[in-house]
């Protein structure tokens, strides 16, 4: 089995510090992250990939230590050069930043950054907070927005379904810039009323052509997870956006806390399995190559 991986991560903790695996609680949202208080190197992650072979891969920023983002993406880059991949980098830049502008040069300085990633979860439960304030309101953080068209990068776009109508206004406004939902929009419930709240925010940001989404990080909210647990999510997710705008994605290792690399990417599968092999092609390879350009 071939994929491509639009969202995983690496880190290693003696060169950069990631203040989240370090001096953060360990408990939190998504489980005791002591497993993965570690480093997590390229062969670290192909490894863990066992039959599953992975032949293309886009990195996602891992929340690294404010000040330290480019440097983040100039370690990529030498491990790209020497090792292969990352094939594509999403990279952090605080859009609502004095200097926004400074910041995206030194990222695109990079000739694998295809876009950004700014956590944008808010919540009134302060374990499910991740965000000091609604950015996508604030008129300084949207005009450091409209300036990803003119750089041709996509964001990655991490938000609760309560969130959904407000982004869905932010895509509309920014028809030119793609715009990646990830972990499958972080449905916050797996009964029927978590789930029509997603599903309603889900078709609002639908409409916009310009955004698509990441299928990945349901273990990280339901850790108990199932296939048949993730079936509806994934299925939904697949009606409303279409195949060419669907990618499935690992986020390894911290859904390796809740499954094996093999059983994620075998559990898309048998969820899909009565998809046509184009339509397959499309979620496992072909969608992800065609948003992040690698």
């Amino acid at each position: 089995m071939k994929v491509v991986d639009p969202h995983f991560h690496l880190w290693d903790l003696d060169f950069l510090s990631y203040p989240w695996l370090t001096t953060g609680p360990s408990i939190g949202v998504f489980g005791d992250n002591t497993p993965i208080r570690k480093a997590h190197t390229l062969a670290d992650y192909l490894a863990s990939a066992g039959s599953i072979e992975v032949v293309k891969t886009v990195h996602v920023e891992a929340a690294v230590e404010a000040g330290n983002d480019v440097a983040e993406t100039v370690w990529l880059d030498d491990i790209a050069r020497n090792e292969g991949q990352p094939n594509g980098i999403v990279g952090f830049c605080d859009l609502s930043s004095d200097d926004v502008e400074a910041k995206l040069a030194l990222q695109c300085l990079s000739g694998r950054m295809r876009g950004i990633r700014q956590i944008l979860n808010t919540h009134d439960d302060p374990l499910l907070n991740f965000a000091s304030q609604e950015y996508m309101e604030n008129p300084s953080w949207n005009a450091g927005f409209e300036l990803l068209a003119e750089r041709n990068l996509s964001f990655d776009l991490q938000i609760y379904p309560r969130q959904m109508s407000t982004a869905s206004a932010l895509a509309k406004r920014n028809p030119h810039t793609a715009i990646v939902l990830n972990h499958t929009g972080m449905p916050t419930s797996f009964d029927q009323c978590g789930f029509n709240e997603w599903q309603q925010g889900m078709s609002k940001l639908a409409i916009c052509e310009n955004v698509s989404v990441k299928i990945s990080g349901l273990g990280m909210m339901f850790h108990n997870w199932t296939v048949e647990a993730i079936r509806p999510f994934v299925l939904e997710t697949i009606n409303l956006f279409g195949v060419d705008r669907c990618m499935f994605a690992s986020n390894f290792p911290v859904d390796g806390m809740y499954s094996t690399f093999e059983f994620l990417w075998l559990a898309y599968a048998d969820i899909v399995s009565d998809q046509s092999m184009s339509m397959s092609d499309k979620l496992f390879h072909q969608t992800a190559e065609k948003i992040y350009r690698i």
